[in-house]
């Protein structure tokens, strides 16, 4: 495969066990349809970040998808499909809840830039919430 585009493509149509559609394989990896598309299309170059989410994602090493150098497989030969499996269904499953409550997004952004202190504060809020139901 000659250009990261081909790389992309061949990953969502042949390198996942079955062929994603663009908006499917666009949603794991934090994309609009429109935007894998310019993609493929070699409209829009490949990021670092997105060739670094369908590492993580997907298992597929960031260096081969950019300049197709090194092992196709960023876990090695075996790709451990269990492990990211169960991760992409987390992930997704929290991007989809995130995408449900517009408002979630600025709060989970704003956790993040809290202390660590007063984030340990608001797990224990949290979890207290939580064992009330």
């Amino acid at each position: 495969m000659k250009s990261p585009r081909l790389r992309i493509k061949y990953i969502r149509t042949e390198g996942l066990g079955r062929k994603y559609n663009q908006d499917e394989f666009a949603s794991t990896i934090y994309l609009s349809q429109s935007q894998l598309s310019k993609i493929e299309n070699e409209e829009n170059d490949v990021t670092e970040q997105t060739a670094y989410i369908i590492q993580n994602v997907h298992g597929y090493n960031m260096n081969w998808i950019i300049n197709g150098k090194g092992p196709m497989n960023y876990f090695g030969e075996e790709k451990k499909e269990g492990k990211l499996n169960l991760r992409f269904e987390e992930i997704n499953h929290i991007y989809r809840n995130v995408l449900r409550y517009p408002k979630s997004k600025e709060t989970i952004e704003a956790y993040f830039k809290i202390k660590d202190i007063h984030r340990l504060a608001i797990d224990q809020i949290i979890l207290g919430l939580l064992s009330d139901n």
